[in-house]
């Protein structure tokens, strides 16, 4: 792992941050030991998922730490919710399709900090392969930069996204919280765009588990 989230600007939320207003505070420790991978507030638990070097393809329903590295996903369908964003430019979130090789919008994202929006529901054909994807236009004009959750396909071959699997939240769906970084050399704080990704098993009804997925796994404190 290369721990991440910690330093951030000035009036930006780290990690430990997100958690708290996202799931309920009292979440600890204030940054990962070396071996460690979780942070917890006694009820839920944030599990950090390996960056590469595991392969494979993360199951977006039944997968977890150690089955596999966050850059390729496969299978299920979900609600997805921009949670935060520390970026002043314009940004979408989406996927590659790594069979097809094809980008698709799943939506916009506006507002700032934890004042944000943007959603979208996802449905994937079995046995699709996929990697996350964040657009922005930073560089002005019609000039975007695309990065993946896939490391090879990023220009400057950099790991962009850290991936969360969000457990103790009374709920069926599993819950992930990918987080985005734009400038790594910059501050290297991984929170321009943070998602939530809210999954359930594909069966009769699941649209409708879906619809009510989004709010009510996130106990965000206002």
């Amino acid at each position: 792992f290369t721990e991440v989230g910690f330093s951030g600007l000035p009036d930006e939320a780290n990690h430990v941050d997100i958690f708290n207003e996202l799931y309920g505070p009292g979440f600890s420790p204030d940054f990962l030991p070396p071996g460690d991978t979780a942070y917890t507030n006694g009820v839920v638990t944030a599990t950090r998922i390996d960056d590469y070097g595991l392969g494979g393809a993360l199951h977006l329903v039944y997968g977890a730490p150690g089955a596999a590295d966050d850059q390729i996903w496969t299978d299920g369908i979900a609600t997805i919710d921009a949670a935060v964003r520390y970026a002043d430019f314009d940004q979408e979130f989406g996927y590659y399709d790594m069979d097809l090789g094809e980008y698709t919008k799943i939506f916009d994202v506006t507002g700032s900090g934890f004042d944000v929006t943007g959603s979208g529901m996802v449905d994937f054909d079995p046995g699709t392969l996929w990697a996350w994807a964040r657009i922005d236009d930073s560089d002005g004009g019609d000039i975007l930069n695309p990065y993946y959750s896939v490391d090879d396909l990023n220009a400057d071959g950099l790991d962009h996204m850290v991936t969360y699997q969000i457990t103790g939240l009374g709920t069926d769906a599993t819950v992930w919280l990918v987080l985005w970084e734009d400038e790594i050399t910059f501050d290297h704080d991984y929170n321009d765009l943070v998602v939530e990704i809210s999954a359930v098993v594909p069966a009769p009804a699941a649209w409708c588990l879906l619809a009510v997925a989004g709010g009510a796994v996130r106990r965000r404190r206002r």
